[in-house]
């Protein structure tokens, strides 16, 4: 009964026992099952009256009303305390954990920030390499020399001229156009 206890008080506060690790943890409804079946046994066998005379501590028929209240009284305080520090310590466990996943959540919310800025940083990057390419007339000569080794005088005029006749305006549209040796035939 006590590893059914544990377990699912252990499913009660959020990690179960064994949970992770190489073993297969014990189902909730199973651990429920094994408490349930054990209180079934222990009160059809009559270990609730040996519980109970347990629980007299020894007091017998002649001791007093008063001692035997005292003594109950007594038992009551010592369950109450039990239930009270094991609720407290539920509800402490509840909050750390509540604690730890926003802590990680925030974490992994600040990581997938900073992967955002890399990521639109190294976009403007490649735009703006793309804008310099776009507008510098010796890069215009080189690419079309690189594409139009027959006629590199001709095409790369033409290039020069088009990277002059475009303007900044033009560029944001994201219509960056390589001269071919194609253009003028």
């Amino acid at each position: 009964m006590l590893v059914g206890l544990v377990i699912a008080l252990g499913y009660a506060a959020g990690t179960p026992l064994l949970y992770g690790g190489q073993t297969v943890p014990m189902a909730w409804l199973t651990a429920i099952a094994f408490v349930v079946l054990n209180l079934g046994l222990l009160l059809s066998n009559g270990a609730v009256s040996g519980l109970l005379d347990w629980f007299s501590l020894g007091l017998d028929s002649d001791t007093s009303e008063t001692q035997r209240r005292f003594v109950w009284r007594l038992l009551t305080l010592l369950a109450g305390l039990v239930v009270a520090i094991s609720l407290t310590g539920f509800f402490y466990l509840k909050r750390q954990q509540t604690s730890a996943r926003a802590d990680v959540y925030n974490d992994l919310n600040a990581i997938a920030d900073l992967k955002m800025a890399q990521i639109v940083n190294w976009r403007n990057e490649r735009w703006n390499d793309g804008r310099f390419l776009f507008q510098a007339p010796f890069v215009a000569r080189n690419i079309t020399a690189l594409l139009n080794p027959n006629n590199p005088k001709g095409a790369s005029k033409r290039a020069e001229e088009q990277c002059r006749s475009h303007s900044y305006e033009k560029t944001n549209e994201r219509k960056i156009e390589i001269p071919s040796h194609r253009a003028g035939q």
